[in-house]
Order: C-alpha cells, then sequence, then structure tokens
C-alpha cells in the first residue's frame, strides 16, 4: 500500500504521482542542504536539517515516545508526552 505524502495543504498524493511545488508531510523528511540524503532532526519549529547542516539557533528535535508506568502489568498503563524533547 503506497501512503500519501505529499500535498498542498495536508496529505494528497504519493511520491510518484505529486505535482510540482507540494510540499512534503513525511515525519522522516530528509535534510534541506543541497545533496543532502540524511534525515533531518534540527529546526526552528520543525525537523528541517541534519546535524552536519544545521543552522546557528536550531534546536534538536525529537518526537515524544511514550512512558510506560513501571507497575506490574495489571496496574500497568501509558501515560503519553505532550512535549517535544528539545
Amino acid at each position: 500500500m503506497v501512503t500519501a505524502n505529499f500535498g498542498f495543504e495536508k496529505k494528497t498524493h504519493c511520491a510518484k504521482h505529486r505535482l510540482e511545488g507540494m510540499k512534503c508531510f513525511n515525519q522522516n523528511k530528509k535534510c534541506q542542504a543541497e545533496d543532502c540524503s540524511m534525515i533531518a532532526s534540527y529546526g526552528f519549529e520543525k525537523k528541517t536539517h541534519c546535524t552536519k547542516y544545521r543552522l546557528e539557533g536550531m534546536i534538536h528535535i525529537q518526537r515524544a515516545l511514550p512512558i510506560i508506568d513501571p507497575r506490574p502489568p495489571k496496574k500497568r498503563k501509558l501515560i503519553h508526552e505532550k512535549t517535544i524533547n528539545i
């Protein structure tokens, strides 16, 4: 199954059928530096650059991972974080 990752305002097209000028909404977006194929992990608000090509003032952006409660399985529940780890 092919996933839509491209569009103007929201995801509407796959890579094969994307139109000129569409943005990539993929979470694992590549670095915007020319000729760089690394995955972006730095940016001002969104991931736009890799470690090598990050600009001054950019922050390291990671997706927050859920924290698992260490109690025994019967009482275990998932605790979600809503913040971005910086």
